[in-house]
């Protein structure tokens, strides 16, 4: 942090600053509220910041993994059924065997009271689910940046070949 002359006016030089991302405020708020987390979400819910019991806190991160789980199910489905099967390439970190594999591994931690490992596994399915949400948000940036490359060097080369045209009418250069 840049510690400066309106800083030190508050006289909070002492206090040591924890950032959020703003996307990780809304778990955060609807944990504190006792609500579900929102749909769209896609921030992580801190539960440092959680006055409340290890269960609590392990619940609420379960329910973040989850949500987020579910959106990620639903941005696979939206790609696999709008691409050829040929040309479908799923996300191979996060299979749905993995997915219930996950799932059943951090209820079984929280049915047992192991707090600590049932976040640890929240935290790595959260992560997980992230990395897959980003790999089919960008799933055709590669087709769509060629075809519009090809685009432009079409529409030059018909440029050119119109220009050349019109500078020599005598001559005897066509392009198409």
């Amino acid at each position: 942090m840049i510690y400066d002359a309106r800083v030190e006016k508050w006289g909070l030089s002492h206090v040591r600053r924890h950032d959020l991302h703003q996307a990780d405020i809304a778990p955060l708020m609807a944990s504190i509220i006792s609500i579900p987390i929102p749909v769209n979400n896609v921030g992580i819910l801190h539960v440092e910041y959680l006055g409340t019991s290890d269960e609590y806190k392990s619940e609420a991160l379960f329910a973040n993994a989850r949500q987020m789980l579910a959106q990620y199910q639903q941005k696979r489905a939206q790609k696999e059924e709008e691409t050829l099967p040929i040309f479908y390439w799923p996300y191979t970190l996060l299979t749905p065997d993995r997915e219930l594999e996950s799932l059943a591994t951090i209820r079984n931690h929280l049915k047992r009271g192991h707090y600590e490992d049932a976040n640890s596994e929240s935290l790595h399915l959260i992560s997980m689910t992230q990395h897959g949400m980003d790999y089919y948000h960008n799933y055709d940036r590669l087709a769509l940046s060629i075809h519009i490359a090809l685009g432009f060097l079409g529409w030059i080369f018909l440029m050119i070949c119109h220009l050349l045209r019109v500078s020599n009418t005598h001559g005897s250069i066509t392009c198409i």
